[in-house]
């Protein structure tokens, strides 16, 4: 048999003596712990009177949140909506009116456009390339057709 440190004896006691306690008390009934608890000098009807006082308040102190968090929730998906339209129109309308070259931050040549014509026709050829179906859309016809036009239509600039 192994020897026990103190420690190891004085907590084998300890939990000894709390395991039987916790045993002995969920043994008992309703009335045998009432009848130790007032043996022991407590108040049963006292103590009945501040858990239902406690009870009182915390149940008087909450509100429902359900009436603040809806017109929360409104506002917040109301700005977020307002906030996508503003992000996705005002860079569109300020290029619409004011073009720029973003690269060279100056406004467009005709030769910048005739390139820009060129490459569109470029990426639906690649893209015909990929998806002929696709290429038989009204959408993509018409793209088609007015990249052409103004092509045709655009003469470069003379240069210097």
């Amino acid at each position: 048999m192994t020897k026990l440190s103190p420690e190891e004896i004085l907590r084998s006691i300890e939990e000894t003596s709390i395991d039987d306690e916790m045993d002995r008390a969920l043994s008992m009934t309703d009335e045998e712990r009432r009848a130790e608890l007032l043996a022991a000098g407590y108040d049963l009807d006292e103590l009945h009177a501040q858990a239902d006082a406690l009870h009182k308040r915390i149940a008087g102190e909450r509100r429902p949140r359900r009436i603040t968090t809806l017109p929360v929730l409104t506002l917040l998906a109301a700005t977020l909506g307002v906030l996508g339209v503003v992000v996705g129109i005002v860079p569109q309308v300020r290029d619409f009116l004011h073009p720029v070259n973003v690269a060279s931050g100056r406004k467009p040549t005709p030769a910048d456009a005739m390139r820009e014509k060129a490459l569109c026709l470029r990426l639906l050829d690649e893209a015909r390339a990929m998806d002929p179906d696709g290429d038989r859309t009204s959408q993509v016809k018409e793209y088609r057709q007015k990249a052409e036009t103004r092509l045709k239509n655009s003469s470069p600039a003379p240069s210097r």
